[in-house]
């Protein structure tokens, strides 16, 4: 199945280049706002359009939507991250940059909202650049 240009413009995206929660404790310092509320529902409403049009395989849908719930936080524990996949922190941001890789057989935008989500999912969850 794929999507149509026309769906592509309703898809609600992320806000790239906010921080993670522990970055609200300098309220003063300049720059993007932290991972809230509104930020939430729209990464969730985007891992909701991304599976839809299999952007997203099921397995790859439960990793970006456990990320993105996590993500106010900095991240889950690494307790969390045993019990829910069985993996450790750095294997677990293995997976979700994986999940997020762009394939050029994807329309342009739908590339996009994966890069922007990717982004946004690093900087809270502390995953270095590569």
């Amino acid at each position: 199945m794929t999507i149509s240009e026309s769906m592509l413009p309703k898809v609600p995206l992320p806000v790239s280049g906010r921080r993670p929660a522990d970055a609200r404790r300098d309220s003063t310092a300049a720059g993007p706002r932290e991972l809230d509320a509104d930020w939430l529902r729209r990464a969730l409403g985007t891992c909701g359009f991304l599976e839809q049009s299999r952007a997203l395989c099921p397995a790859d849908v439960a990793v970006v939507t456990f990320a993105v719930r996590w993500a106010p936080f900095g991240g889950s524990s690494p307790e969390d991250l045993l019990v829910t996949f069985g993996v450790g922190r750095t294997r677990f941001q293995s997976m979700l940059r994986t999940a997020l890789t762009s394939h050029d057989a994807e329309q342009h935008r739908v590339r996009e909202i994966k890069r922007t989500l990717r982004d946004d999912l690093s900087v809270a969850w502390g995953i270095p650049a590569e």
